[in-house]
């Protein structure tokens, strides 16, 4: 167990046993009071086979005291969250197998919810804790915010509506694929002759070019390569196929190969009868369980045209631990981050959101823990960013609190907790302190600074890339994405610099420059956009057109040196 996960056992379990002692502790806060009294009261329908969101999620809670007092805590409930204890509280009193048996049930059953009229009572559950989250922050899965958070449940209304029986996830998920395996009526798929030449030719030599389409069978094939490269067997038993399809399509780090074999079968089983990967993993566990060899299983598999399709993204982002759901309807529900003990999460902005479409691009996966995104090592990335601060004589206190604290704010309202603004403000203050000779920053002239920094950076990050610029184009002129914060602030440094890039476009050289870049991202239809506005015509848009000034932008950032930059 990591030391991160180890510290919040410990501090789960010292909540735990401070919640048992603290009705009888005088010094006990007017909110632990109510905390204790709302878990009290939701907690007395125990037995109901109706119950409520508030009420479900009290014995949930009530779950884990009993695991932490008991020291009988499964290491996968340390990460749990406030929507996983709900699930808790629905299934009290189970054993679930595992995480990846939880993670399943929880994703199963909040899929099939979204259909019913509860679905409101899970939004604003997640909306409740957020904004616990948001006023305290506390963590979304420390034990002090799941403690609290039943106190603010009944104020929402979430004690009121009761989930009928037939929706609690025992009833509900009685036939589902992970629950059951492959459907009784599963029939294997016939090999053909010429199928089971092409898995032996498969495996006889897996660096071999092979005739395939980019799939499944492709990706499974590469990963099989690594294996046998690692010394790995690859030939013993289908089920290999299985942990090998898995780390090729959803594992990107391993550490043991054994501990493969149960996410992998859990993986397997998370999809729905009706997903069409699904007959391609039911072949594999059937074949294992009727013992073929692992040429027969991979000749069946080469008939099925769902293995020849490209790979599906909603396959690779399988979690293997509890926790994404309550992220991704946070986030659907328009708030900007989530904070986690280990980690936070945070919207992307709509550019960033192009920029990691196009890193996975590259990588031909979703970019992984120690992945150089974009090609650039961290570290020299950072260095890069110290480098242009200076260069644009951003107050040397602002530098320091970067290069110490990691934190490198566009307002004041930027950061993602009150934690993150208070060690940054203290950097800054301190650096002031010790050289008294520094000025107090003026943030509101740093923070322009910085802006005008990160559009310039952005524009050069996207003069070498068509398609990226191409999605930026399509970003500026959607009329919602175009109104956020990012976008706007490209829009005013553009039109900040419009009538420099007009006497930069006046040459005849420049020009030129500009259409063929143009040319280059658009085609002859922005050729015609930037010509319009470097001959003054009038546009659909108020003011200067955003995107012709772009690219003149491009032109005129990607002629300057480095030293210029």
């Amino acid at each position: 167990m990591g030391k991160a996960r180890r510290n919040k056992r410990d501090g789960r379990g010292q909540a735990a046993k401070a919640r048992v002692s603290s009705a009888i502790k005088s010094d006990v806060s007017n909110e632990r009071d109510a905390a204790d009294a709302a878990l009290a009261r939701l907690c007395r329908r125990a037995g109901a086979a109706r119950q409520s969101l508030a009420e479900a999620y009290a014995l949930g809670y009530g779950s884990l005291v009993i695991h932490q007092i008991e020291d009988t805590t499964p290491d996968w409930i340390h990460d749990t969250n406030p929507l996983d204890l709900i699930i808790l509280g629905m299934t009290f009193g189970k054993n679930f197998r595992n995480g990846y048996e939880f993670s399943n049930t929880r994703a199963a059953w909040l899929q099939q919810l979204r259909s019913t009229t509860h679905w409101s009572d899970i939004e604003k559950f997640v909306s409740v804790a957020m904004d616990l989250s948001r006023d305290t922050g506390l963590a979304l899965d420390s034990g002090e915010l799941l403690y609290t958070l039943a106190n603010h449940l009944e104020d929402a209304g979430l004690n009121r509506r009761r989930l009928p029986a037939s929706l609690r996830p025992e009833a509900l998920l009685a036939n589902a694929r992970f629950a059951c395996g492959p459907s009784t009526d599963f029939e294997l798929p016939e090999a053909t002759a010429e199928s089971v030449l092409l898995a032996e030719e498969y495996l006889a030599d897996l660096s071999a070019d092979i005739d395939l389409p980019d799939s499944y069978a492709t990706t499974l094939r590469d990963a099989l390569w690594l294996f046998d490269r690692a010394g790995a067997p690859t030939d013993t038993d289908p089920m290999v196929l299985l942990v090998v399809l898995y780390t090729g399509v959803a594992a990107y780090q391993v550490d043991d190969l054994l501990d493969l074999v149960e996410p992998a079968e859990a993986w397997a089983l998370s999809f729905d009868y009706s997903s069409p990967l699904s007959r391609v993993l039911d072949t594999i566990l059937v074949a294992s369980a009727e013992s073929l060899t692992t040429v027969d299983t991979l000749a069946r598999l080469l008939t099925l045209p769902e293995f020849l399709e490209p790979v599906d993204m909603a396959t690779r982002s399988w979690n293997r631990s509890p926790g994404p759901e309550m992220t991704e309807i946070a986030l659907s529900l328009g708030y900007t981050r989530a904070i986690f003990t280990d980690y936070k999460t945070v919207a992307l902005s709509p550019i960033m959101a192009a920029q990691l479409r196009r890193a996975k691009d590259s990588f031909e996966h979703p970019p992984a823990p120690g992945d150089l995104i974009f090609g650039v090592d961290p570290e020299l990335a950072k260095q890069g960013t110290v480098n242009a601060l200076h260069s644009f004589e951003v107050h040397p206190a602002i530098i320091s609190a970067f290069e110490t604290e990691d934190l490198l704010p566009a307002s004041l309202d930027s950061f993602h907790t009150a934690g993150d603004r208070r060690a940054w403000q203290e950097a800054v203050d301190r650096y002031v302190s010790t050289n008294p000779d520094t000025e107090v920053p003026d943030l509101d002239a740093e923070f322009g600074k910085m802006k005008a920094l990160s559009n310039i950076l952005l524009v050069r990050s996207i003069v070498d890339d068509p398609e990226l610029a191409t999605e930026v184009i399509t970003l500026i002129d959607d009329a919602t994405a175009s109104t956020t914060d990012e976008l706007v602030d490209l829009a005013d440094f553009l039109e900040a610099q419009a009538s420099h890039l007009d006497e930069f476009g006046k040459t005849a050289e420049t020009r030129a420059q500009t259409i063929e870049m143009a040319r280059s991202w658009g085609g002859e239809v922005l050729v015609r956009r930037v010509l319009r506005w470097m001959d003054g015509e009038p546009t659909i848009h108020l003011g200067t057109d955003p995107v012709a000034l772009l690219v003149a932008a491009a032109v005129w950032i990607g002629s300057m040196t480095s030293d210029e930059h």
